[in-house]
């Protein structure tokens, strides 16, 4: 096995082809990445810490950028934070080009447990759990992502079996905030590196039942909770 692989090399200059993204998606899916000296993707430098694939960081606005460096940044002083902004601005991208970050750069984490990304559980409206599904899909298919839900493949006890799978395997786990109250006793007990909540005024009730699941839910380092609207 070679220690420098070049696919630009391989393929040419035309890195948006539908080869290169397949042979960029065996590259990572095969740990090729590991590799002390290889060359199959141009990286962009965040900060001192963190990279994230040049073709994502170019897809992005400036303000996403902003968005993006600053989650890093919680990340790095072990941090939670609040994402708030209006409709339409692209959010979850920006979510998702930070677990992407977070992924592809490895960096140091301080913790006993993950050194870099750990299994992830993402909390939101059924109504927008594909929706993510898709833009995981879109901006980085090397993350396994899976749906914890009555409209998931999965049935009754397997659906503990599913929670098990993403923690072995570092992904990362979608789920209603009903479905969350359901399966409490297999959600919370489990160690997640991240907990992400979309449309987090969701748990404005402090006395509600869904609030008191989503504070007991058992994290590493902190919450990152994620808000498609600010509530004063």
């Amino acid at each position: 096995t070679p220690s420098i692989i070049n696919v630009n090399h391989l393929l040419g200059n035309n890195n948006n082809n539908l080869n290169y993204r397949l042979l960029e998606y065996w590259l990572l899916r095969n740990q090729m990445s590991k590799l002390p000296a290889i060359n199959h993707l141009n990286r962009m430098k965040i900060n001192q810490d963190f990279f994230i694939p040049q073709r994502i960081w170019d897809r992005l606005f400036d303000y996403q950028h902003d968005a993006v460096k600053w989650m890093c940044d919680l990340h790095l002083k072990l941090c939670g934070g609040i994402l708030g902004d209006e409709m339409g601005l692209g959010k979850t991208v920006e979510v998702i080009a930070f677990l992407v970050a977070l992924s592809f750069s490895k960096s140091f984490e301080v913790s006993e447990y993950y050194k870099y990304l750990g299994p992830v559980l993402l909390v939101c409206p059924a109504t927008v759990m594909y929706q993510w599904v898709n833009e995981f899909h879109k901006w980085w298919p090397p993350f396994r992502v899976a749906v914890l839900h009555q409209s998931g493949t999965y049935k009754d006890s397997n659906r503990s079996k599913l929670i098990n799978d993403i923690i072995k395997t570092n992904g990362i786990l979608i789920t209603s905030y009903k479905t969350l109250v359901c399966f409490q006793k297999h959600l919370l007990p489990k160690n997640w590196h991240y907990v992400i909540l979309d449309e987090g005024h969701k748990i404005r009730n402090p006395i509600a039942q869904v609030t008191q699941c989503c504070k007991l839910v058992s994290f590493n380092l902190k919450i990152l909770s994620y808000l498609i609207h600010v509530y004063v």
